[in-house]
């Protein structure tokens, strides 16, 4: 529903906001058969000691600033106006993903600029006006177009997808009901301090052969929540397994993984120092990980990595 540079500093503030946050989450703005959510609460976010480290270091880096800009063509700042972003879907099939953006928008705005797309089209549908653009992006020397469909549900809501019935599924369960569906009990609910949650279920069709997801191909769901309580940043994930002696093998592996971690803290004493905070337990095809640690530690160390990954983009030709 936005332009290409609309997008492009919206996706920055995010990035630079992670983990990323939103209000809370509403269980039945969720399509009933989606099997995989992720939700992000601005909200609680910029409440947090968290948050409120990350905005010195946006208005430090000057990209503060550009937001205000892009707020006054836009009609919307993400740092201010955003409540909660919700992505869910079914499988791989990214014209079955679905993003809700819930804020505060100056729709006059917003509607102005799609309507500036050469490819710009209205489709009706019920008592929402879905719309229709071509969205330009580049990637490295090339550039990928793709056709996006979206609309703005109860003044509230942005609704955006690649596919269109996804949109109108979209709006229709926010007309009627949704649901917990697919997602069974691995939907993320309670603690409203979370800033992201996420759930997935029948994790291992989707990720199928990748080859970085040998612990994900043996699972059936998972469920994480990411927060912030008493200046102490804590993620819970369970992994459910296909089998108890699969659960096994998941908790030796991240066990491994934890280990070569801490024994790395010569050379990246950053992540060593994490590595210490990660506490592992198993019962039955379950696996639990819970991490904790000051919020200030784990800032410096994606301050960090944010910057070297700047750097390198930088010295790419």
């Amino acid at each position: 529903m936005v332009s290409r540079t609309c997008i492009r500093v919206l996706v920055l503030s995010l990035s630079l906001a992670t983990p990323l946050l939103a209000g809370s989450l509403q269980k039945t703005e969720v399509d009933p058969e989606a099997n995989w959510l992720l939700h992000a609460n601005y909200e609680a976010f910029r409440d947090s000691t968290l948050g409120k480290l990350v905005r010195a270091e946006l208005k430090a880096q000057g990209i503060e600033e550009q937001l205000e800009d892009f707020a006054t063509v836009f009609g919307f700042n993400p740092l201010e106006d955003l409540r909660d972003v919700t992505l869910y879907g079914n499988g791989k099939d990214r014209e079955k993903a679905v993003v809700l953006i819930d804020g505060r928008f100056d729709q006059d705005k917003l509607l102005a600029m799609v309507r500036m797309n050469p490819e710009h089209e209205e489709i009706p549908h019920g008592n929402v006006t879905l719309h229709r653009w071509q969205h330009e992006e580049n990637k490295g020397k090339k550039k990928k177009t793709q056709i996006m469909y979206g609309g703005i549900y109860d003044g509230r809501l942005v609704v955006i997808s690649s596919g269109l019935e996804a949109v109108k599924g979209a709006v229709d369960v926010l007309a009627g009901s949704g649901g917990s569906g697919n997602l069974g009990n691995t939907l993320p609910s309670g603690n409203d301090n979370a800033f992201l949650r996420i759930s997935a279920a029948g994790v291992g069709k989707m990720v199928d052969q990748e080859p970085q997801a040998a612990v994900l191909r043996q699972t059936d769901s998972l469920a994480l929540t990411v927060g912030e309580t008493a200046g102490t940043i804590s993620a819970q994930l369970s992994l459910t397994g296909t089998s108890e002696e699969v659960a096994q093998s998941m908790t030796k592996m991240l066990e491994g993984i934890i280990a070569l971690a801490t024994l790395a803290a010569e050379e990246q004493p950053a992540l060593a120092e994490l590595a210490k905070g990660v506490k592992l337990s198993q019962q039955g095809r379950t696996t639990q990980v819970r991490f904790e640690t000051e919020l200030r530690t784990l800032f410096n160390f994606l301050k960090a990595q944010w910057q070297q990954s700047r750097q390198q983009k930088e010295q790419t030709p």
